[in-house]
């Protein structure tokens, strides 16, 4: 009848309008976007994650499985390979620390929020949005060696110190002679 393929048509339409929106979506995240099938093959990279990598091909990532693409390293595949069975068994969303080449051949920290995507009661991906935080764990590492040498001098100094939160005097740090 004219009615159901009116009804056809116009289902089809809203599910390619909705397709389109996503992808949109994505390609203008400024965050790497990876879509991997529950098999493990990568179905989809968006641009942000091909300039996160340095790699300019899509064909180095999409269609592979996640255990050949060149960014990631094989002693971290168990680690991967548990992560992604809990996402698919219990629907959880998860966040990876993990390390990556770059495709200069640097070694780099990343952050991956990892889901399953669904549709409906289907299983249907997993969606991982990544960020290159070698810069920040970079800074952090900074950070904690120059508060430990902060530590060595002051508690050299033979003399009482502490530092106290000036809102509400806490002690925040003190010498051993403290």
């Amino acid at each position: 009848s004219i009615r159901m393929a009116f009804s056809l048509f116009e289902a089809h339409r809203k599910t390619r309008e909705s397709e389109e929106k996503y992808r949109s979506l994505v390609e203008s995240s400024p965050d790497g976007i990876v879509a991997v099938g529950l098999g493990g093959k990568v179905l989809s990279v968006n641009r942000a994650f091909l300039e996160l990598t340095g790699y300019e091909q899509e064909d180095m990532f999409v269609g592979k499985h996640f255990t050949k693409v060149p960014t990631l390293f094989k002693k971290d595949f168990a680690g991967y390979f548990r992560v992604i069975k809990d996402i698919i068994s219990g629907g959880k969303d998860g966040k990876i620390i993990f390390d990556w080449r770059h495709a200069s051949g640097e070694k780099r920290i990343g952050e991956a929020r990892v889901r399953l995507i669904k549709s409906g009661n289907r299983k249907i991906m997993i969606q991982a949005i990544l960020k290159d935080i070698t810069q920040e764990k970079q800074a952090e590492e900074i950070l904690k060696t120059s508060v430990e040498r902060l530590q060595i001098v002051m508690d050299s100094i033979p003399a009482d110190i502490y530092i106290t939160d000036i809102d509400t005097y806490e002690v925040i740090f003190m010498n051993k002679r403290m």
